[in-house]
């Protein structure tokens, strides 16, 4: 979870794409966070692979999963 003001926090996934020759850079990527937020989030890995999905702020968030749906 990420802080925010007050107690409004920020779920977030981290997530990365290796392949046999390293990093993956381009890939898009969909998929929804359940939980105490629940909602589609996507977006494409930068040129080290990587890609950082947030929820929004949210008044006392709890626990939240992500799970991908495509890639």
């Amino acid at each position: 979870m990420l802080g925010g003001n007050g107690n409004r926090n920020r779920g977030q996934a981290i997530l990365q794409v290796t392949g046999p020759g390293g990093a993956v850079a381009g890939v898009a990527i969909s998929g929804n966070f359940a939980g105490a937020w629940s909602g589609a989030r996507s977006g494409s890995t930068d040129e080290f692979g990587v890609l950082s999905l947030t929820t929004p702020p949210v008044k006392g968030l709890g626990f939240v999963d992500f799970c991908v749906d495509a890639a």
